[in-house]
């Protein structure tokens, strides 16, 4: 059985919910649906926490890219996607974007690589370029410079 809320109680948990850390409106919709909130509502209270500056778009997606990045290590592509499966726009996830600075995002690369490449336990070089490779590329790092990379580790080692 679910548990039935008021439109006043539903208001208090999803300001909450917004408070604790930034959320896309998919993410607060999906929590209020499972509530048992009818469209209607759902709508409502998600124009009045966006008013109360609770919920905002923007925030969350610069706010996910720096996490993610900073933090995961995921390349454009992955955040690309990510954010695309948060349902956000084209313009939001561009100025999301504008959150990674060149050359942190180069030096996450390179190091993520070096490591990957320190740790993968293969004689065949090639193979093993080929491991470091397929791993950065799931990062969501984009290929030619993934590939940049490992024929450099290649030749070096």
């Amino acid at each position: 059985m679910t548990k039935v809320y008021d439109l006043d109680k539903a208001r208090d948990v999803i300001r909450k919910f917004c408070a604790y850390q930034e959320r896309s409106q998919k993410q607060v919709r999906e929590r209020l649906r499972k509530m048992g909130l009818i469209d209607e509502a759902v709508d409502l209270l998600i124009s009045e926490v966006i008013q109360e500056n609770y919920l905002n778009e923007e925030r969350f997606a610069r706010a996910f890219v720096r996490g993610k990045h900073g933090i995961k290590g995921w390349g454009r592509k992955r955040l690309e996607r990510e954010l695309k499966h948060h349902e956000v726009s084209a313009y939001i996830l561009r100025k999301a974007m504008e959150e990674i600075d060149e050359q942190a995002y180069d030096e996450k690369l390179e190091t993520l690589a070096s490591k990957k490449w320190e740790e993968t336990k293969e004689p065949n070089r090639f193979k093993k370029g080929k491991k470091v490779v397929d791993f950065l590329i799931r990062r969501g790092y984009e290929s030619d410079a993934v590939w940049e990379i490992v024929h450099r580790l290649l030749s070096e080692k």
